[in-house]
């Protein structure tokens, strides 16, 4: 049931794998024995590898510093694994006469920056030593920098005996791997390097590590056994869940439904979603994967200019997770570079100030040549912006595959729980989502929400929908949605009519703005956000011409044609509309959301317990004695109890499975009914079956307009 993967196997991930070493008292990059300046990869044996380091006894090149950039990593396996089991594989590719040579591993979870180390550590005329005070605190040995050295004995990598290449798979050399779970479950969560410093004993001959071009792991690299804190499972016939059928892993994100012709409905399908992760879920979503973005942060620069929000298309074969970045020549004009990040390891566009940058305006609409990004003109609060303003926008893209039919997600519909299959129940799979901009009260009448830029059309009138924080959670249906609009201005008085609003509103209440000529000086205006019962300024200069445009509120502006020819007490009203989803028939409980709270249109599972699961802390099995036992630490702790079904999973053999019954528990081990009919390795994976897990249905709903059959649908759960 665990994932696997491995890194820095092919050329990509060893693009991502990197090592310098410590030569003397100083960091040369790509460290090599025979130099003592910078070092670059060169190839060697008539151009088929990369050397990565050397070692000859006596000599130098015996302490090289391996860096791994987790962010790649983190692309394959996602943002919040669950690391069951992490291994660096470290063996010698060319060697003689090492007998008595060791590799140690000394864990590092801190070092020197390494991509400066040509200007910070050394120069072109000598050497800068490394020291623990002063002005240079950095020091590759023992210190603040390291986390603590392995000595001797099972801590070391073996003695390299053998001149043959040699990989997980030979099997002929003992203790080759290093456990680095810990350091790599920070790396992930520090989203920092991983790096560790190698150290090489004294002994006979030379040990060289080398990376080739036209083979197969000649490069040391990292296995991993992970988890999702949320996983999906397909059902078995009886309804039970099966484990050995993980969606994401051999059905890569397929759930299947039979095959559905165009107008046909049909029948539920069950799954189930587990719970992983070591909290209680108050709630997760079971969506489609359309393309998501983050509200945008002003990185860089002092003006006080906003981007609204901005504009996802869904292209035919996906878009990418991406970094915006978008940078101000001047007050009107930026360009933007896209960067990799979330599940994507490749930037579409990583500089400014070249000739293939994108560059837009605020004057008009931008759209990306790539990446399905655009930013509606009306997005923009201008007024404030300067050169040198920085804006970042993150965009959780799609997956979508182009031999789907475009609309395959809509044809999907979904509900949850034991009585899901009930046609009242279900849900169209295309959920939608936004977050509240302000904070709301909710109970069972009719509730306007204020909400983050949307696409109103798609949020359909009578359609299921929630809002949620981490503790609480409504259901209703929506009722309306629309876009936030300044309303067309009406002037009630005698005097000159030449007053004007503009800009993107992108404020939270919803009333009537109120313009009124002042009473005391007919050259000023007062102004109210409720219709005159309360005023938030008076006695204001009246602005004369667009360009002098002076802002009110939450983006809208005002000016006038003249400063004259105005009578006091004369106004202009106008009808503010925040961007908003009415809600009604909520469920009666009621509950005070701050902003930021989930709105959706999407499934809600309810109160997902965390999954009662542990790793096996030694061999079990047939082999033996006694053959029902299972050693687990703690298992009491854990949550096992007498009486469970438990579902035992090799760790490296998926067909290697079966359920068993808990007849006892000890403190280190539980024994189970009756023998066990296979053998399992430590770190067998141990779930209670049932704990953490709740139904999902899945029915097709095709529509007429699809000539495809659906035989298949994306699932994806957040939290």
């Amino acid at each position: 049931m665990p994932r696997y993967t491995t890194f820095g196997r092919t050329p990509g991930d060893r693009s991502s794998v990197s090592a310098v070493k410590i030569f003397g008292r100083s960091i040369l990059v790509w460290g090599h024995a025979s130099n003592d300046v910078g070092y670059t990869p060169t190839a060697v044996n008539a151009g088929e590898e990369y050397e990565m380091y050397n070692y000859s006894a006596g000599g130098g090149g015996n302490s090289p510093i391996i860096s791994v950039d987790v962010d790649a990593l983190r692309a394959r396996i996602g943002q919040a694994p669950v690391m069951l089991k992490a291994d660096w594989c470290m063996y010698s590719r060319a060697h003689t006469g090492v007998a008595g040579t060791l590799i140690y591993a000394v864990r590092m979870m801190t070092t020197p920056d390494l991509g400066d180390c040509e200007n910070r550590y050394k120069d072109k005329s000598a050497l800068i030593p490394w020291g623990n005070s002063g002005d240079d605190p950095y020091w590759p040995l023992p210190g603040v920098d390291v986390k603590g050295q392995a000595g001797s004995g099972a801590s070391a990598f073996a003695p390299f005996a053998s001149t043959a290449y040699l990989d997980e798979d030979s099997g002929t050399v003992a203790n080759q791997f290093w456990d680095i779970r810990s350091e790599l479950e920070l790396a992930l969560r520090r989203s920092k390097p991983l790096r560790f410093l190698l150290y090489i004993t004294t002994g006979t001959g030379t040990c060289a590590m080398r990376g080739s071009e036209y083979g197969q792991g000649y490069w040391p690299y990292l296995r991993a056994w992970y988890l999702n804190p949320v996983e999906i499972f397909q059902a078995t016939p009886s309804g039970d869940i099966d484990l050995d059928t993980m969606v994401d892993e051999s059905e890569e994100n397929h759930f299947y439904l039979g095959a559905i012709q165009r107008s046909e409905v049909g029948g539920s399908v069950m799954g189930f979603v587990v719970n992983f992760g070591t909290r209680t879920i108050p709630h997760a979503a079971f969506l489609d994967d359309h393309p998501e973005w983050t509200d945008s942060v002003q990185s860089a620069g002092t003006g006080t200019g906003e981007l609204d929000h901005v504009v996802l298309a869904e292209l035919p074969t996906e878009t990418p997770s991406q970094k915006y970045t978008i940078k101000f020549s001047n007050a009107t004009d930026y360009e933007i570079k896209a960067e990799a990040y979330g599940n994507n390891p490749t930037g579409l566009h990583p500089q400014f100030d070249a000739d293939t940058d994108w560059e837009g305006t605020v004057n008009s609409d931008f759209v990306a040549t790539t990446g399905g990004l655009s930013i509606p003109k009306e997005a923009w609060q201008k007024a404030g912006i300067l050169v040198n303003d920085e804006f970042q926008v993150l965009v959780e893209g799609n997956t979508s595959d182009i031999t789907w039919p475009s609309d395959s997600a809509e044809q999907v519909e979904v509900c949850g729980g034991s009585a899901g299959v009930a046609d009242g129940k279900y849900r169209k799979l295309n959920g939608r989502r936004t977050r509240s901009r302000a904070s709301a009260t909710i109970d069972a009448t009719t509730k306007k929400i204020p909400v983050r830029a949307i696409i109103p059309s798609l949020w359909v009138v009578g359609s299921h929908a929630y809002i949620a924080d981490d503790t609480n959670i409504n259901e209703g249906q929506v009722k309306s949605a629309y876009a936030a609009e300044i309303g067309a201005l009406t002037f009630t008085g005698t005097g000159g009519d030449d007053c004007h609003l503009i800009g993107n509103y992108n404020g939270t209440w919803e009333d009537t703005l109120r313009i009124r000529v002042n009473s005391g000086d007919t050259t000023k205006f007062d102004w109210s956000p409720d219709g005159g019962s309360s005023w938030s300024a008076t006695a204001v200069a009246m602005p004369v011409g667009s360009g002098n445009a002076v802002e009110l509120t939450d983006g809208i502006f005002v000016y006038f044609d003249a400063s004259s020819g105005h009578v006091a007490g004369d106004y202009w009203d106008s009808a503010i509309k925040p961007w908003t989803v009415e809600l009604e028939g909520l469920t009666a409980n009621s509950n005070v959301y701050a902003s930021g709270a989930r709105v959706s249109t999407a499934l809600p599972i309810r109160s997902l317990a965390p999954a009662v699961w542990s790793l096996t802390t030694g061999a079990a099995g047939a082999s033996e004695t006694p053959a029902n036992r299972i050693p687990l630490a703690d298992p009491a702790t854990a949550g096992y109890q007498d009486s469970d079904v438990i579902h035992i999973k090799h760790p490296s053999a998926p067909q290697v499975s079966e359920y068993a019954t808990i007849l006892n528990r000890g403190s280190t081990y539980v024994d189970v009914t009756g023998n066990l009919e296979y053998d399992y390795a430590e770190g067998a994976m141990v779930v209670v079956r049932g704990s953490g897990a709740a139904e999902v249905y899945l029915r097709g709903s095709a529509n007429a307009t699809t000539d495809f059959e659906l035989k298949e649908s994306r699932t994806n759960v957040r939290i």
